[in-house]
């Protein structure tokens, strides 16, 4: 049995551990949004349960007393209206009075009509209707008998079949009016059960969630009070919280647990420091005793130590004055090798210089060699055109030698004619003027090409001449190239060699510095070791001084920690 209750138990817990994990902020909000709710609902079921009371009974009571009070006075205006006394006009005001009071009480029944009405309701209400039905028919014909002027027709008629319908009516709706007004009666108070219900439900969740909650919140706080009570008396074996939620109660108790075991840690950290401080308190003292024997031996070495550091001082001496001749041979070594360095760069400029005035020489013998071979090929084929020419004018001549023959033949031939043929004679005259006119500047251009001829041969011949010449100087120029290329890479090589030296002798020049302030420094070091060592001496005798107090002070220290260990034994871990 107590097996199934913790089972039951940890599935309850399981269950809730998302409300314990919510932080005591929203558990308190939790709870007071709850009860607000709970209210609403209360306010909620108070707000529907009147306002369904008031229209399903109170309204209907309402309407029912109008339609009395209306019908009452219908009953009245009738009596009225059928009097002898009452004039045609007045009779006439009140049949208008009355039709409206009529209209008035069917308007306020159709509301009623439109209710959830149960059959004792519709039973009561249809013989209502009827009745007021039965009136309204038989008004109609004491209003006709009215107009006949029939009046104790009309005044039979109202008491006889008139009156006792609305006697009916008015009968009938006081009894919907009770029975309203007792249904009205239980609803009232059935509303008031349910809300007694609700509130005391309400009471009863509030109570509950908020004695959860605070069960919650106060329970690991006594809990962790007791505990902590503990370890102000000294116990530090107080047992860990298990810190299940992730609220702010889990926190804490995760806390709580971490100091407990921070501070048995530091008391075992303590204990240990106490048993180390005691045992080097009493190695301290025998350390002591030691050192005042050393700083005897000390005094001594240090005396020695003021004799080595004069000498030293005066070799620094010599070395100073070695190391600064030194240091101005070097300025001067650097002074010479910055102003080779300025002259290599100079021959370095004019020898780039030439290299590219050699290569500007180089390309322009290429293009005159281009533009020599491109000449040459325009006089070759000029040569060639000429030939051409020559052919062609030989062939003119052969045709003018023809054409004179041709006319010479035309001229006999014309003569034979006789008078017929003399007008075609003309003809061949002029044809073999112009034939030997053809003939004589065929020689001339004849003559002409031979000269132009001539002139291109001995253009070709000159051509070849001159790009023997240019093919010569662009051999020439192109070792003048390699030979100003050769000079130039020499050059550089050389200036780089002179900028390694120079650097060189400045990390030289840089270093005999450093070595005539190193020199500077050993000698001021020197001074200050001899002063040092009279004044380590002197010390040396007060720190005999000092170890003889702090021997004291050791054995003071073992008893302090002797006191410390008496009240940590008073926390137990």
């Amino acid at each position: 049995m107590h097996l199934h209750s913790s089972k039951v138990k940890q599935v309850v817990n399981t269950n809730l551990q998302w409300f314990q994990d919510l932080p005591t902020k929203v558990k308190i909000i939790g709870l007071v949004s709850v009860m607000v709710l709970l209210l609403m609902v209360v306010g909620c079921v108070a707000y529907y349960g009147m306002n369904d009371l008031y229209q399903e009974q109170l309204l209907p009571v309402v309407w029912l007393n109008e339609v009395r009070s209306d019908l009452r006075a219908v009953e009245a205006l009738n009596m009225e209206i059928i009097h002898p006394n009452t004039s045609k006009a007045r009779a006439f005001n009140l049949q208008l009075e009355m039709t409206q009071r009529i209209n008035d009480a069917d308007l306020l029944l159709e509301k009623y009509e439109k209710k959830n009405m149960s059959e004792y309701e519709a039973e009561k209400y249809n013989r209502a209707k009827e009745e007021l039905q039965i009136y309204k028919t038989n008004w109609e014909t004491i209003v006709k008998l009215l107009s006949e002027q029939q009046l104790n027709e009309a005044y039979i008629t109202s008491i006889r079949n008139a009156s006792p319908h609305i006697s009916a009516v008015n009968i009938l709706l006081s009894d919907l009016v009770y029975y309203n007004e007792e249904e009205a009666k239980e609803v009232s108070e059935f509303a008031n059960h349910i809300m007694l219900i609700i509130t005391v439900f309400s009471v009863l969740v509030a109570s509950v969630l908020g004695s959860f909650t605070a069960k919650l919140i106060v329970n690991p706080l006594k809990a962790m009070i007791l505990e902590v009570q503990k370890i102000s008396a000294g116990n530090l074996a107080v047992k860990e919280f298990n810190a299940i939620s992730k609220d702010e109660i889990g926190q804490i108790s995760k806390a709580f647990n971490d100091m407990a075991k921070n501070l048995r840690e530091l008391v075992r950290q303590v204990t240990q420091s106490i048993e180390t401080v005691s045992a080097s308190s009493e190695e301290l003292t025998a350390s002591a005793e030691q050192s005042a024997q050393v700083a005897n031996q000390v005094a001594g070495s240090i005396t020695e130590v003021a004799q080595g550091a004069e000498k030293q001082q005066s070799l620094v001496n010599s070395t100073t004055e070695i190391v600064g001749q030194m240091s101005n041979k070097i300025n001067q070594v650097t002074e010479s090798a910055m102003t080779v360095s300025d002259s290599a760069k100079r021959t370095e400029k004019v020898a780039n210089d030439g290299g590219q005035a050699v290569e500007q020489v180089i390309n322009q013998m290429s293009v005159i060699e281009q533009k020599t071979n491109a000449t040459a090929n325009v006089i070759g084929e000029l040569e060639e055109k000429s030939k051409q020419i020559g052919q062609i004018v030989g062939a003119i001549s052969n045709i003018a030698g023809q054409t004179n023959l041709l006319a010479l033949n035309a001229a006999i031939e014309a003569a034979r004619a006789g008078e017929i043929g003399r007008g075609f004679a003309v003809v061949a005259d002029e044809v073999r003027e112009l034939a030997e006119q053809s003939n004589g500047a065929a020689k001339q251009i004849a003559n002409l090409i031979g000269e132009v001829q001539q002139k291109t041969n001995n253009a070709v011949a000159f051509m070849k001449e001159s790009k023997k010449e240019v093919d010569i100087g662009t051999d020439v120029v192109d070792v003048a190239g390699r030979s100003f290329r050769e000079i130039l890479k020499m050059i550089r090589e050389i200036s780089e060699q002179i900028h390694q030296i120079s650097a060189t002798i400045n990390e030289v020049h840089h270093g005999s510095q450093q070595v005539v302030s190193a020199v500077k420094e050993i000698d001021k070091e020197s001074r200050n070791s001899a002063g040092q060592a009279q004044t380590v001496s002197a010390a040396t005798e007060e720190q005999s001084a000092a170890i003889e107090e702090i021997a004291s002070s050791s054995q003071a220290l073992s008893k302090m920690a002797e006191e410390l260990q008496a009240a940590i034994r008073k926390f137990s871990i």
